[in-house]
Order: structure tokens, then C-alpha cells, then sequence
């Protein structure tokens, strides 16, 4: 029986009910068939077997490996195996259990080496969402080195070890299409250690990093998983480039369906302690966050990054005695451009596949383009409220502005609100002559702009949002410097 669905395999793979369809030889030709879509038909990449209540499944790139023509590269990956039970009702389980290992290497490349001491994932594959409803992942003893930059050149490398990650997941129908889901991932400790070659003074840079109780949530809305297995599908069957350019009509509705891939991704995430041990002295943190959020190829793009740290430390003498004082323990960052519109720039994109592949794009595209991406000629760049401090004093800022060809210079606004000024002064007075007599007095000139805000903060409220006229609490600073 030729199953009417496809399977994607990811490292994340689903598990078996206690109620299971008899393996047949049938069943196992219709799902050689499934996996063949995504892996090629190259005999020995995907062998099934009915084994039971299960089909037996070995994905194999040895035999692809094999076919790539490059003298001197040597690549090795362990089989991925996997057990299948068929549930009904178009769910399948999916187990892995073993250890995975990966090595490259070839002239002029770095090298590079993977392995997995043991993973186990388990859950369900749902054929009606063309994903995973629920997944369970163990991953034990993940280690990954890096060696050299270039045959030239084998001074530089990495090295990363991860003592565990755990992994859920959940997915269900999204009601606008596709698939949403959303993962968590923890890993207790991550170590790394990198050397970072110094072509001039000959010495190699060796830092060693590590990161203690990482946790991660994103969730993913209208994930167009369906279509995007379309498009895998399409790909492995027309690899070369005649075949492509034979079928550009047909990439164009795959593509076009596929849009806008996803509506939204956000995540976020925690970190415990954070240790880099460098040549310079130990460098830690107390711990930090970040958070992300970016949609899909929708008319309103969106695309925020912020993160925090708190309790850094750095080693004794690197900084003057001085300037100890002014040194951030804390910090955050929170940013976002908005104002795009990735849908219409993604639209006219695929317009390039009216002809054929490799061709220039018709004069005056490259215009176009930035027209359809940015509507209003702009975007607008937000801050939004964050704060760098130290024990003596705080300083919040927040703003937004306007960048694109719209404008010839960024306009916006801003505001800084700082308490701590005295802590800031007295350790600058306490700053060799030259660069007290440098600094003191700007900081000074800074501080006569400001107002008086809450608790004793100074305050200034700048507004850039008219082009050459820049006001600070209302005066005009332009002005004052002609």
C-alpha cells in the first residue's frame, strides 16, 4: 500500500502507540517510496523492512557521499535508524535510539567532526500536518571539533561539548494554514573552546567558555510545513539544472504556495552562569536572557532581537583602578526593524523565474525591489526601554528612528534618563589630568543640558525628526554650535 503522505526525518522523530497495523512488504514498499522523495532513489540511502508491528527504516548517505567528485575530501556519517510503527488514522510512530557520528575533511577546508554518545527521540508523525503533533528527544555527550582554517593554515580551532540537551515539542492545525508549534529545549552545561590563530605575532588567542542551565521556548505560527516539504520534494527530483530550468513554471507555484513560510516566530531564552577563561583572565556573568521575534514573508515585517546580562566580572588590572567604577555590571539591548514588507518584495523576487535561471535581472530591478520591500522609502529602527548600570549609577535609554532612501539622513527620537551622575564625576576626577581635564568637562557640558527628572535623574528628550535641526529638552544644539 503507497501511503498518500511524506515523511520529513529531522533528528527529531515521534513514537509508537500500543496499538499498531501489521508490518507488510507492501507497506514498507510504499514507505521506501515516501523517503526516496526527500533522500533520491541512489540505491543503499533508504532500505525499509518489515520487522512486526514495524517497519525497520536505515537512511544511508554513504552511498551519495560516494558520487561527490572532489579529490582528497573524506566524509563519513553513521546511519540513521529508525522503527515506524503505523498507528492508523495517518499517525506514525517514530524511535531513534543510538549513538551518530559525522567527520569531513578536504584540501583548502576546515575539518570538522560530530558526535552524539546516545540520542533518543520518540513521539508522533501526523500525516495530516505534515509534522511531528508531540516529540521527546535525549541527547547525551554532544561533543563537535573544529580544526584549521585552510590546509595552510591548521592553527585555529574549536571545540564545543554539550553534556545533555533535552528536547519537546508540540504541533497542531493553524488557522491560517500550516502548522503551529512550539519547542523547549534545555542543556544543563555547554563548554567550548576556542583557538583563534594570530598571523602576525605568531601566538594562537585560546579562549574557553562555559555556560551553565540554558533553556529555550519558540513557538513557530503558520509554518507552511506542507509546502515546504513540496519544494524538498521538487528539488531532489530535478537536481540538475536542466531539469530545473525545464520546470521553472512549476518551482514558481511551489514557491508561491510555500509563501510567507511562516506568520510569526518568537522565542526566548535563559542562561545561568557564563565563565570565558582567556589568556587575558576570567571573564563571568551571573546569567542573561534573550528574546526574538521575526515574521514570515507578510506585508508587516517584523524583526526584534533584545538580550540582557547581569553580574559581569572582569579580571583584576585589565581595567585602570579608576575606571573601575564606570565599568556596566549590567546591560541590555532591545531592537527592532519595522516597517518592511517582505511579501511584496518576496512577490516581485519570484517574478525572476519568468526566465531562465542564471539570467540578469531586467534594468532597474534592483529599484524595484527596494520600492516593493520598503512602501514608505523607510524603516524605523525602535530601542525599546533598556538599561546599562553599575553600582554607582543607571543609565535607561529609549528611542526610535527612521533609516531608508526616503531620507537623507536617519531622523527619530530618543530619551536617557541617568541617576548616578556624582559616582560618574568622582571617578572621572580621580582620572590622570589629561583625560580628566579631557572628559570632565564634556560630561559637565552634557549635564547643563539636562532636566530634572524623578528621584533625582537628569533627563534628555531628544528629537531628531526634523532633517538638521536636533533638539535636546527643546533647545536646538544646531544652532548653539554655529
Amino acid at each position: 500500500m503507497t501511503k498518500a503522505f511524506r515523511l520529513t526525518i529531522p533528528l527529531c522523530l515521534a513514537a509508537a502507540a500500543a496499538w499498531a497495523n501489521p508490518a507488510t512488504t507492501d507497506g514498507a514498499i510504499g514507505l521506501t517510496e515516501v523517503f526516496q522523495t526527500y533522500f533520491g532513489t541512489q540505491p543503499g540511502v533508504v532500505t525499509v523492512v518489515p520487522q512486526g508491528d514495524t517497519y525497520a527504516v536505515t537512511l544511508n548517505a554513504a552511498p551519495l557521499i560516494a558520487l561527490i567528485d572532489a579529490p582528497g575530501m573524506n566524509a563519513t556519517l553513521t546511519p540513521l535508524a529508525l522503527t515506524l510503527t503505523d498507528q492508523g488514522a495517518g499517525l506514525w510512530g517514530v524511535v531513534v535510539d543510538q549513538a551518530f557520528d559525522a567527520e569531513f575533511s578536504a584540501p583548502d577546508l576546515p575539518g570538522f567532526h560530530v558526535s552524539i554518545g546516545h540520542m533518543a527521540h520518540r513521539g508522533t508523525f501526523d500525516e495530516r500536518l505534515s509534522a511531528f503533533s508531540e516529540q521527546v528527544g535525549q541527547y547525551d555527550k554532544i561533543v563537535s571539533s573544529q580544526s584549521g582554517i585552510s590546509a595552510d593554515d591548521s592553527s585555529g580551532a574549536g571545540h564545543y561539548e554539550v553534556s545533555s540537551l533535552h528536547l519537546e515539542s508540540t504541533a497542531t492545525a493553524s488557522p491560517t494554514g500550516g502548522i503551529d508549534e512550539t519547542a523547549k529545549i534545555t542543556v544543563p552545561e555547554a563548554l567550548e573552546s576556542i583557538v583563534v590563530p594570530d598571523g602576525e605575532a605568531g601566538a594562537a588567542l585560546d579562549v574557553g567558555l562555559t555556560v551553565k542551565d540554558y533553556a529555550f521556548t519558540g513557538t513557530i505560527k503558520g509554518y507552511r510545513s506542507r509546502a515546504v516539504l513540496d519544494l524538498v520534494a521538487f528539488v531532489v527530483a530535478h537536481a540538475s539544472e536542466q531539469q530545473m530550468q525545464a520546470n521553472l513554471p512549476a518551482l514558481k507555484g511551489l514557491l508561491t504556495a510555500a509563501l510567507p513560510v511562516f506568520d510569526s516566530f518568537n522565542a526566548t531564552g535563559t542562561n545561568g552562569s557564563i565563565k570565558a577563561v582567556t589568556p587575558m583572565g576570567d571573564f563571568t556573568l551571573d546569567g542573561g536572557t534573550f528574546a526574538v521575534d521575526l515574521r514570515g514573508g507578510v506585508p508587516d515585517g517584523l524583526a526584534r532581537e533584545s538580550f540582557a546580562v547581569k553580574g559581569l566580572k572582569i579580571p583584576a588590572g585589565l581595567v585602570p583602578d579608576w575606571a573601575g567604577p564606570l565599568l556596566p555590571t549590567d546591560a541590555g539591548l532591545d531592537f527592532a526593524v519595522s516597517g518592511y514588507d517582505a511579501k511584496a518584495a518576496a512577490d516581485l523576487a519570484l517574478g525572476l523565474l519568468d526566465q531562465p535561471l542564471g539570467q540578469d535581472p531586467p534594468p532597474g530591478f534592483e529599484d524595484k525591489l527596494l520600492a516593493a520591500a520598503l512602501p514608505t522609502g523607510v524603516v524605523t529602527i525602535t530601542l525599546a526601554p533598556s538599561v546599562v548600570s553599575a553600582p554607582g549609577y543607571s543609565l535607561a535609554y529609549e528611542g526610535a528612528m527612521q533609516v531608508g532612501p526616503a531620507t537623507d539622513i536617519p531622523t527619530g527620537t530618543a530619551k536617557f534618563t541617568l541617576t548616578g551622575i556624582d559616582a560618574i564625576i568622582a571617578a572621572l576626577n580621580a582620572a590622570p589630568d589629561d583625560i580628566k581635564k579631557e572628559i570632565v568637562p564634556a560630561v559637565m557640558l552634557v549635564r547643563g543640558m539636562s532636566k530634572a527628572g524623578a528621584d533625582g535623574a537628569l533627563v534628555w528628550d531628544i528629537d531628531g525628526s526634523v532633517p538638521g535641526k536636533l533638539l535636546v529638552n527643546g533647545n536646538d544644539v544646531m544652532s548653539m554650535m554655529r
